[in-house]
């Protein structure tokens, strides 16, 4: 329920600063833009943990004592 209305509140937020209002006048455009906004959501949720286990994964193999200044 608490991860529902966080993303419930990020689309709001989406729709309060989106600039061309104008533009989404049907209610296919207003799905789109949800179903976007959430497959932002879901990708950036899920692709940060990956990305910060390949940079320890990384860094563990670096030889950190070559770059040091």
């Amino acid at each position: 329920m608490k991860n529902t209305s966080l993303i419930l509140i990020q689309i709001a937020l989406g729709f309060f600063l989106l600039r061309n209002r104008r533009n989404i006048t049907k209610p296919i455009h207003i799905i789109a833009f949800a179903f976007f906004t959430l497959l932002m959501i879901y990708s950036i949720s899920n692709l940060l943990p990956i990305l910060g286990e390949g940079v320890t994964v990384v860094k563990k193999h670096i030889n950190t004592e070559v770059i040091r200044f």
